[in-house]
């Protein structure tokens, strides 16, 4: 046994004899997409409403069409130290329970009902025998374990060794109950500082553990080890295809470090599926590497059952939550250890759909089986380390032909920076880096029914006020861990068609000045170069409505200290938009009304289209923006693209709305604006306001500006004020 401060040393020479590297890495840059929709309801009454991302930063956030994101990771040579009474099961044993005298052969395995939790050898037909302090169940090997924990429904068993699955590890089914499964490998004079490192519990690539349901259920499956764990194989607990049973939940806890990986590597809680009643639900997945890294490129699916019966409703997903380095002494044992590393890598696909109903409620995704962490997939580094994501993420809400299709799933990625690991762990600059094909969509629904509201997307990190950053002396964010998402195309967070479209979802990013071993740092940079479309869902143009535009919140927040160099703050603290942004209103028989967009920086530049347009209506078109169109800077604002929140056309055009631009210093405007009402068939709508404020220099202002009523009678022109004056606004309603 060694302690945690010779883990990167030791996992160093490990590599120098590894058997192999698994790799996975993006997309090709500018094919990664993030979809948060509503579901549709086009023949029904409300479509589902849009989702959300939320970013919560104390470093720069980057959102970008380029670059990848590599969660390349070397599995080491392990060899595994079994103890002195090693047992290699050969075909298919019988494991009894209770070792009467003369019972069972020498050499037979048993267990004590509710008595301990060990597995032991029979060594002579008066009683006497051992207990197995390693295992291993080679390829072609069964071996099936009883109920020794009548209180939880168990196997229970604990091996002060380790453990290795090559062949088949299953329970047993009694009364119809499948037995749950608890295995932990490596509890030999176990402490609150050591991480066993000869310990180990293995299932290779011919692997299997299951206690998938037989005939209904699964049992839970859960492993820990005290020193590592690797998986190459297939874990089970779903419910039975059929059956509409539910799934038993998969924890994989370890002391040290955690690897899933291979492409036999297969973790499943799904529910099963139903013929009759409900589809069964499925149940979380945990993985936890308590004091080191966690890396992961298998294939995890906790989706919920479809079923095909009438009435019945598709199974939920499962949580999903995969953890590394977050020892502070809230795992099972109370121990902790202050120099964990948290390095977390996160390849493959994760799954967690709801389940398909045939004219009832669609199954929600990633909800059930949550513990305190809340329904969702979490994906979370503390200790200093990366958080490295770029698996498919599918967490889709489950279709239905009738009641409502289902809720989308909830994403969770957070890193956390510990100040006790200041002097030993630096803070990486890839801090946490998403570059994965997400779809959170709600399901879709048929007749009579209402979509099911797209997911959420979280993504925060945190920094100890003691915490020393990699570049400690310096006054850039440069030293501190980012948040970047790669590769992206598109971002899609807008409302389902149907009778009624749903409304579009929010996105809201905030960065707030770290402090970092006394240093105030300034407010971190938010970039955008993706385009990012939020739009109302489309209602019936005859009878129903267009939904509402979305939301978009960015703030570079934070205050200057004392004496601190205003021109550096100009380079740092920016808010840089590139990517279009679409947030209009839906169509429908009244369009919907256009969304409200608020940037701040400390220097804002503007370069991405931004169209918050009212949806076109047969009877009335949508106003623009639902509040207004505003961008801030302390410093400087520069905007060359075109800007627009006008009225959406109709019998009665919608309004335009008020379009903010303002400067502490000048604001540089060379994007065409737009706040014209929108065009009425018997009745035009107002145009909105435009409104160019600089404190300090006089705006320069080179884009039309434009106001004007729209077509049809009772409109009347909008206003313009540049510096605080209200400008002319000539008949054609455009001020150059």
């Amino acid at each position: 046994m060694r302690y945690i401060t010779s883990i990167c040393v030791i996992a160093a020479s490990l590599a120098l004899s590894a058997c192999g590297s698994t790799t996975t890495t993006s997309s090709t840059p500018g094919i990664n997409s993030i979809k948060l929709q509503g579901g549709s309801a086009s023949l029904s009454s409300l479509g589902g409403d849009g989702g959300s991302i939320i970013i919560d930063s104390f470093s720069d956030v980057k959102i970008k069409t380029d670059g990848t994101v590599a969660t390349t990771f070397t599995l080491p040579t392990m060899s595994p130290v079994f103890g002195a009474v090693h047992v290699t099961v050969t075909g298919s044993p019988t494991v009894f329970v209770g070792n009467a005298p003369g019972a069972h052969p020498n050499g037979s395995l048993f267990v004590n009902l509710d008595a301990d939790m060990n597995l032991h050898r029979v060594t002579d037909q008066l009683g006497g025998s051992e207990i197995v302090t390693g295992l291993t169940v080679p390829a072609g090997a069964t071996l099936v374990l009883p109920v020794n924990d009548t209180v939880r429904n168990a196997a229970a068993l604990i091996f002060p060794n380790s453990v290795v699955i090559d062949g088949k590890l299953t329970t047993t089914n009694v009364g119809g109950i499948q037995t749950n499964l608890y295995l932990e490998a490596g509890n030999a004079g176990s402490t609150s500082t050591v991480i066993q490192l000869e310990s180990l519990l293995q299932v290779g690539s011919s692997g299997t553990v299951t206690t998938a349901g037989t005939t209904g259920a699964g049992g839970f499956l859960f492993l820990f080890s005290w020193g590592s764990m690797v998986n190459q194989g297939a874990l089970d607990a779903s419910g039975l295809t059929g059956s509409g049973g539910d799934a038993g939940f998969i924890e994989l806890e370890s002391f040290g470090f955690l690897y899933n990986t291979g492409t036999t590597s297969k973790v499943t809680a799904k529910g099963g599926s139903a013929t009759a009643g409900s589809g069964g639900n499925g149940n979380r997945i945990g993985m936890t590497a308590f004091n080191a890294s966690l890396n992961t490129n298998g294939a995890l699916d906790n989706s919920g059952g479809d079923t095909i019966a009438t009435g019945g409703a598709g199974g939920a997903g499962g949580a999903i939550y995969l953890l590394g380095g977050i020892n502070d002494g809230s795992n099972p044992f109370g121990y902790a250890i202050t120099t964990a590393i948290g390095k977390v890598l996160i390849g493959g696909t994760l799954t967690s759909n709801g389940g398909q109903s045939q004219d009832g409620l669609g199954g929600s995704a990633a909800s059930n089986g949550a513990l305190a962490l809340g329904p969702g997939i979490f994906l979370e580094s503390e200790k200093s380390g990366q958080l490295l994501v770029n698996a498919r993420i599918t967490a889709k809400g489950g279709a239905t032909n009738g009641v409502a299709g289902g809720r989308g799933g909830t994403l969770n990625l957070n890193q956390n920076f510990g100040a006790a690991l200041a002097s030993v762990n630096p803070a990486p600059i890839e801090g946490i880096k998403l570059g994965s094909i997400i779809d959170l969509s709600g399901g879709a629904s048929g007749t009579g029914g209402t979509g099911g509201a797209g997911g959420a997307i979280i993504i925060a990190n945190d920094f100890s006020p003691d915490a020393l950053p990699s570049s400690s002396t310096s006054n850039t964010t440069a030293g501190l861990p980012l948040i970047e998402l790669d590769g992206y195309a598109s971002i899609n967070l807008s409302g389902g068609d149907a009778v009624s479209g749903g409304d579009a979802g929010a996105f809201h990013i905030y960065t707030a000045s770290p402090m970092l071993a006394s240093l105030v740092f300034p407010a971190p940079v938010i970039s955008n170069a993706v385009a990012i479309t939020a739009t109302g869902g489309a209602g019936n143009l005859q009878t129903g409505n267009g939904g509402l535009g979305g939301s978009l919140d960015w703030r570079v927040g934070g205050n200057l200290p004392v004496g601190y160099n205003n021109a550096f703050q100009e380079q740092i603290s920016i808010l840089d938009s590139k990517g279009a942004i679409n947030i209009s209103g839906g169509a429908g028989n009244s369009g919907g009304t256009g969304g409200d967009l608020f940037f701040y920086g400390y220097t804002l530049k503007s370069t991405g289209a931004v169209n918050a347009r009212g949806g076109k209506g047969t009877t009335t078109g949508g106003n623009g923006s639902a509040l207004s169109l505003e961008m801030h800077a302390t410093l400087n604002l520069t905007n060359s693209a075109s800007i627009s929140a006008t009225g959406g056309s109709g019998i009665t055009g919608g309004s335009g709305t008020t379009i903010l631009l303002t400067a502490g210093n000048k604001v540089t405007n060379n994007g065409s604006i737009l706040a014209n009402g929108g065009a009425g068939t018997t009745t035009g709508g107002s145009g909105g306001e435009i409104d160019l404020q600089s404190e300090y220099h006089a705006t320069t202002n080179s884009g039309s500006l434009n106001v004007a009523k729209g077509s049809g009678t009772g409109g009347v022109n909008g206003r313009v004020i540049i510096d605080f004056v209200e400008k002319l606004v000539p008949s054609s309603g455009t001020v150059i």
